[in-house]
């Protein structure tokens, strides 16, 4: 099962190599698989990233809102013109934002792969930045989850 879902992620990174974007001056691209429990429509997730020397960059509701449902394999371009290279990244951080109102309770969601990946100047092969290759559970309770450098 686990070599199914990196086979999908390479062919759907392989697809990102072909279609970049140039009118980003240095994208990153999150790339998350959400796992068994998906991320309610209403309920977003924030992104954050740390550079060297540089207050905390924060990239809010980046799935506007919209539902990641079980299985899915979802990805989020980014532009970050103060990232000029990987050696720059202390850490990155996703944040998980639950739209809770009685009668519903906090939301919880399943990551089971996050990546972010960084393409310098929109060109060239990607490089990953950070990543989690492992299940994470988010929780009223469980909200954050920092990934380390990847390098």
């Amino acid at each position: 099962m686990q070599w199914q879902r990196i086979s999908r992620l390479v062919g759907f990174l392989l697809a990102g190599l072909v279609s970049a974007s140039p009118a980003l001056s240095a994208p990153i691209d999150i790339i998350l698989y959400t796992g068994g429990d998906d991320l309610r429509g209403g309920s977003f997730f924030n992104f954050y990233i740390k550079l060297q020397g540089q207050p905390l960059r924060q990239f809010r509701d980046v799935n506007r809102r919209a539902n990641l449902p079980n299985g899915s394999l979802n990805r989020y371009r980014l532009d970050l013109p103060e990232l000029t290279s990987p050696d720059q990244v202390e850490y990155c951080e996703i944040e998980h934002v639950s739209q809770e109102s009685f009668p519903q309770t906090a939301d919880n969601w399943n990551l089971d792969m996050a990546i972010v990946l960084f393409r310098p100047q929109g060109r060239g092969p990607s490089v990953v930045l950070c990543e989690r290759l492992s299940p994470h559970r988010f929780t009223g309770a469980s909200r954050r989850l920092v990934m380390q450098r990847a390098f």
